[in-house]
């Protein structure tokens, strides 16, 4: 009986110890500090951006894809579509980290707008990008919308303009 006895104590000491050591290692690699506030992009640089579906759009390894609310698809060669996105960090953070990675991957800014909600609009040869970064009450959203860019040439209902000589 005693042996018994002795088994469940070393049994929840194990269990006990296990759970504590796996919620450090959660602070340590997870989206949070060990306050539980959000992290800034900077705080995780072991973290490598993923492109995800955008091969020229990298977004934070703490921001979680958000499959059921996202479309991607191919146009021309060209990939385009809507991605939703969830994570703990800060949106100030977030906007940096694009406004510094969108134009190394060939993007450039044409606007932007700053802090609740954040909005940034790039453009490339054929495709333009909009990222809206909002704060939620638990989570940071970022939602990335990627469209083909229409010429000058091309009117908004995809015809040929032409100019009306009077």
């Amino acid at each position: 009986m005693r042996r018994i006895g002795v088994c469940i104590i070393i049994a929840l000491f194990l269990g006990t110890a296990s759970c504590a050591w796996l919620t450090g290692a959660e602070k340590q690699n997870g989206n949070q500090t060990g306050d539980g506030s959000p992290q800034t992009i900077a705080e995780s640089t072991a973290n490598l951006p993923i492109p995800y579906d955008f091969n020229d759009i990298v977004v934070p390894q703490q921001m979680e894809l958000d499959p059921d609310e996202s479309v991607a698809f191919e146009v021309e060669s060209s990939p385009i579509g809507a991605l939703v996105f969830s994570g703990r960090v800060e949106p100030v953070s977030l906007f940096e980290f694009f406004r510094t990675n969108m134009p190394s991957n060939g993007w450039k800014l044409i606007s932007y707008l700053k802090y609740q909600p954040y909005l940034m609009i790039y453009r490339k040869a054929n495709r333009m990008c909009i990222l809206h970064i909002k704060d939620g009450t638990f989570s940071t959203n970022l939602h990335v919308w990627v469209t083909p860019r229409i010429s000058q040439q091309t009117g908004s209902s995809g015809m040929q303009e032409e100019t009306l000589n009077q």
